[in-house]
């Protein structure tokens, strides 16, 4: 779930980026800021008169807002799917300027081995390996 939020922020970055450069293509002086400030995207949807451009606009717009609502929706969900590590959790966010979605993040990007498929072969070649380098 954290690697699709982090898909959802990755992307909305790339959106802002895209319009920010049409607008600036077209001789549009706007900040990333005021192009995604909720009270100027309207503004900005009516700005292009060239139909070509207007279309690119609403598209990135409109994907960009499904996104953010998406991202919402996941940020609000991920602490409740982190809830079984709340004692692992507990102790990270103990370590000064680290936060509880911090956390989360290194707790979904850690691996456990033994959720693959063959994942006892594998533990068994690493105990092979270390009795062989004894």
């Amino acid at each position: 779930m954290f690697f699709t939020y982090r898909l959802y922020k990755k992307r909305n970055t790339r959106l802002k980026k895209r319009v920010h450069s049409l607008l600036k293509e077209q001789l549009y002086r706007f900040t990333r800021e005021e192009i995604f400030g909720k009270g100027s995207r309207e503004k900005i949807r009516a700005l292009p008169t060239d139909s070509i451009l207007r279309f690119q606009i609403h598209q990135a717009m409109d994907r960009f807002e499904r996104d953010e609502q998406n991202v919402k929706t996941l940020k609000e969900r991920i602490p409740r799917a982190a809830e079984p590590y709340m004692a692992r959790i507990a102790i990270l966010t103990g370590v000064k300027g680290v936060g509880v979605f911090i956390v989360i993040a290194v707790i979904a990007d850690s691996i456990e081995v033994h959720r693959f498929k063959g994942s006892n072969r594998t533990r068994g070649q690493r105990l092979m390996w270390r009795h062989r380098t004894r």
